[in-house]
This record gives C-alpha cells, sequence and structure tokens, in this order.
C-alpha cells in the first residue's frame, strides 16, 4: 500500500507522486483509490487500490537497478534484425518493463546515427518517440537519483555509447 507523498511509478505515464487517496463511486459500488499527479504530463490519474496490480504501478527503481539498466545503453547493439522489424516501438514503451524503454530509446540512438551518416535524420514520429522514451524513463530516474527531469534526461543521453555495426545496415 502506498502513501500520500510517495513517488511512484506508472507504466504509460511516467513517474509521479501520490498526492490524495480519495474514494470513488465505481459501478455503483465504493472503492479507494490513489491520486497521482504525473511527472511529464498535466492531469491527475485516480488508480482504485484493487487495480494497482494489474495497471502495475511500483515505486521507482533503487539507484543501482537504475545504474545497471543504464551500463546497457553503452553495449553494442547486436539485434539490428528485430528492431528494423518492428513496427509497433511504441508499444514498448511502457515501465512495466524498463529494459524495453531502454531498447527503444537505444534502437533509435543507433538509426538516429545511422541516418545522420547518411545526410539525413529520424523522422518526426522517431524523433517523438525518442525523446518520448528518454523523457518516461527520466522521469523515473528524478526519483531514484533526487534530480531535475533535464538533469535526468542528460544521464540517459550521456550513457548512450555508439558501437560501429561490423555489416552495413539496411533500413526499410
Amino acid at each position: 500500500m502506498f502513501k500520500i507523498g510517495q513517488a511512484v511509478v506508472h507504466p504509460r505515464y511516467g513517474a509521479g507522486k501520490i498526492i490524495e487517496i480519495t474514494a470513488l463511486i465505481q459501478r455503483e459500488k465504493k472503492c479507494n483509490c490513489y491520486v497521482i499527479d504525473p511527472l511529464l504530463q498535466d492531469l491527475c490519474i485516480k488508480i482504485p487500490f484493487d487495480a494497482v496490480q494489474v495497471i502495475g504501478l511500483r515505486p521507482p527503481l533503487l539507484k543501482e537497478e537504475i545504474e545497471q539498466l543504464l551500463a546497457f545503453l553503452s553495449q553494442p547493439l547486436t539485434d539490428f534484425e528485430v528492431f528494423l522489424r518492428t513496427t509497433k516501438i511504441a508499444e514498448r514503451m511502457s515501465l512495466a518493463q524498463p529494459r524495453q524503454v531502454l531498447q527503444v530509446i537505444k534502437y533509435l540512438f543507433y538509426e538516429k546515427i545511422y541516418r545522420q551518416q547518411e545526410g539525413g535524420r529520424l523522422s518526426l514520429s522517431k524523433r517523438r518517440l525518442y525523446e518520448g522514451a528518454i523523457n518516461l524513463l527520466a522521469s523515473e530516474i528524478v526519483f531514484s537519483f533526487d534530480c531535475s527531469l533535464e538533469e535526468a534526461a542528460y544521464l540517459i543521453r550521456k550513457s548512450l555509447v555508439y558501437h560501429p555495426p561490423a555489416q552495413p545496415i539496411l533500413l526499410k
């Protein structure tokens, strides 16, 4: 059970704080719910107590866990084919699986570098996904590292390391 003032992570909206515990009438039944103020958006999210597990609401990862995840960003990307065939990148952006968000960031970073080498750039939709993924993960880092959103995003970007692939990349 969470408390007022506690930081929590919503898989789709990122991290935020519980600002209130209130009662709602849902299907003609009274239920208690958490009211969350997410860091990334100007809205309030109400989550009934009995839906916490289903939704995947959880406390932020510990600093050590975040550091281990960020180490993944400096490792070479090996599965270009998996990425290139993926048409539903946005579906992978859920903090229920933080490693998937890291994969999205890493894949789009590599594609960004590749496009720049070819004299181009990422499409607008992919640039938005890239920034959205960074901000989603950064919102959790804010509470784990007690820093600003900008500092957390910088930490993610600083962790990204490009390793040129052994074979040319063929983008479709």
